[in-house]
């Protein structure tokens, strides 16, 4: 089955990007209705942080970890996906939903 398409930059082969098709949309858009943060390996492993310091490390903080650890090319991407994710998702109620455009008629 067709759920996403691989590409890649004739100018730079070391990436790949990935693109969903309209199935592979639906799939991805239940995975992240059904998310449960409780089960979340990045909520368990900020735990600890929460419990010492009664607070959860602050997003900048973990940021700062991961570039330190992987590098400011992998950052970018990870920005740019949040950036994505914001544009193209709403919060109800704890749970994310694809936005829907209104098309307004002149």
């Amino acid at each position: 089955m067709d759920y996403y398409n691989f590409q890649k930059k004739e100018n730079d082969k070391r990436n790949t990007y990935i693109e969903l098709t309209p199935k592979g949309e639906e799939i991805f858009l239940k995975i992240v209705e059904a998310y449960n943060p409780s089960k979340n390996g990045v909520l368990e492993g900020a735990l600890p942080l929460k419990n010492l310091y009664g607070k959860f490390p602050e997003i900048v903080e973990v940021m700062s970890i991961v570039r330190n650890i992987y590098g400011d090319d992998y950052m970018e991407i990870f920005e740019k996906s949040f950036k994505n994710i914001e544009e193209d998702f709403i919060e109800v109620d704890g749970k994310l939903y694809k936005r829907v455009e209104e098309k307004i008629e002149m």
